[in-house]
């Protein structure tokens, strides 16, 4: 039975192996490396510190272990190639298909207590919504300072990708300012 680690990929180099093309910028807001439509070239693609940690030390992958990669709406199969550093490099095999929904859904959703908001991002990018829009009502009993909202977002944002991840969601869903 073959391991299979799904890595969103954000904020990494990207080398074309045939054609020097891409993008090293966040993979939410930038264009995938192109190709022809129908065709599909493979490319090196550097993982994460983070996600180059949790391949090697928590799942124990090597050289050669077959991977799935997500990158800006796109699934690839690919596999662990050698690299030097501290972070893995993987080569795409072929591209798999998307599993992104058809119907782009946004969540206005009011502060609850508590840490309600993690479930309900968790729980919002299970289901396919594509965009959260976390709103302070009027009768909200939810305070939160301003000093607080950076941590939060950030937070939120974090349970968002990690959740894409878990889920198999190819583009990590967005998470509005307040």
């Amino acid at each position: 039975m073959k391991k299979l680690l799904a890595i969103l990929l954000s904020a990494v180099m990207v080398v074309g192996l045939l054609t020097a093309c891409g993008n090293s910028s966040a993979p939410s807001n930038s264009a995938a490396p192109a190709a022809e439509p129908g065709s599909f070239e493979s490319r090196l693609y550097y993982l994460s510190p983070e996600d180059t940690r949790h391949a090697q030390r928590v799942l124990r992958l090597r050289e050669g272990s077959e991977i799935e990669l997500l990158w800006d709406g796109k699934r690839y199969s690919a596999v662990l190639a050698p690299s030097s550093g501290d972070r893995l490099a993987a080569r795409t095999l072929s591209v798999l298909p998307s599993t992104e929904p058809y119907l782009k859904i946004t969540l206005y959703q009011g502060l609850p207590k508590a840490d309600k908001m993690d479930w309900i991002i968790q729980k919002a990018v299970e289901i396919g919504v594509v965009r959260v829009v976390p709103v302070i009502m009027s009768r909200c009993v939810v305070k939160i300072e301003p000093r607080d909202i950076p941590k939060k977002l950030e937070r939120w944002r974090r349970i968002a990708r990690e959740a894409g991840k878990q889920s198999g969601r190819c583009a990590a869903m967005e998470v509005d300012e307040l």
